[in-house]
């Protein structure tokens, strides 16, 4: 706003308001649209306007143009990550693990603080078999419970069971904490595990608690696993059976 004031035939500075504006609008897809399609007229090589572009079109199933997009916004700018990993996620839909796996690399290179970039190439060295990369990956997201359980399951995979069991009792730990979310925004995002969504806290404490007693129980104790599935009852409510089928 106050370029718009110090110069206000500034297209730049209006695109750039506009952009902000247009969060307001998610919740109606034609106003979106519109006011999207106005914005590029304005500013047509705009890099951001072309993940929000892509983001449209994905949003109604068409991967192939959303990626001529995100393909345009990374050419326009080589540095913006949220382009990369757009890409990356495209690539990962249209069962292009190599190409998914480069993108996703390039997001994390050019801002490794950003859990979901690095969740996402964890799990992609994982498809991969890169079990250690993926471990390496993961170990760098501080307070971030998703990490540490997605960890658990590559520990459990190759049998290193106490790995396992340190990484969801550091989970739990973390999302027992009511100031994660505030620390970390990200993790009030859902969870998306199997195809089960996981969105609240409790739900996400009960997973933790689950992968813990399965862990246990697998290494032969069967009194912690006992305890810590009750746990997750608790946590769980009505959704103990919705969450155990992860």
């Amino acid at each position: 706003n106050d370029a718009l004031r110090w110069s206000p035939l500034s297209t730049k500075a209006a695109v750039g308001v506009g952009i902000v504006k247009l969060a307001d609008l998610q919740s109606d897809a034609v106003a979106f649209d519109r006011e999207l399609a106005r914005l590029m007229k304005q500013d047509p090589a705009n890099p951001f306007l072309k993940i929000l572009a892509g983001d449209s079109l994905l949003a109604r199933g068409k991967a192939t143009e959303a990626m001529q997009d995100y393909s345009a916004a990374v050419k326009i700018r080589p540095t913006l990550a949220e382009g990369w990993f757009r890409m990356g996620m495209v690539y990962d839909q249209q069962g292009r693990p190599g190409r998914a796996l480069s993108s996703y690399e390039e997001a994390v290179k050019l801002s490794p603080s950003s859990p979901h970039y690095v969740d996402n190439l964890a799990d992609q060295y994982f498809k991969h078999g890169q079990y250690d990369d993926a471990v390496k990956s993961l170990s760098t997201l501080d307070r971030f419970p998703l990490a540490r359980l997605e960890m658990a399951r590559i520990f459990r995979l190759t049998g290193t069971l106490e790995k396992a069991a340190e990484s969801e009792q550091q989970a739990e730990g973390w999302l027992e904490d009511k100031s994660l979310l505030a620390t970390v925004p990200e993790n009030s995002d859902p969870w998306l595990i199997e195809g089960v969504r996981i969105p609240s806290r409790d739900q996400k404490i009960c997973y933790a608690r689950l992968s813990l007693s399965a862990t246990l129980y697998l290494q032969g104790d069967q009194t912690g696993s006992a305890r810590y599935g009750q746990l997750a009852t608790q946590a769980c409510g009505s959704q103990y059976l919705y969450i155990r089928g992860v």
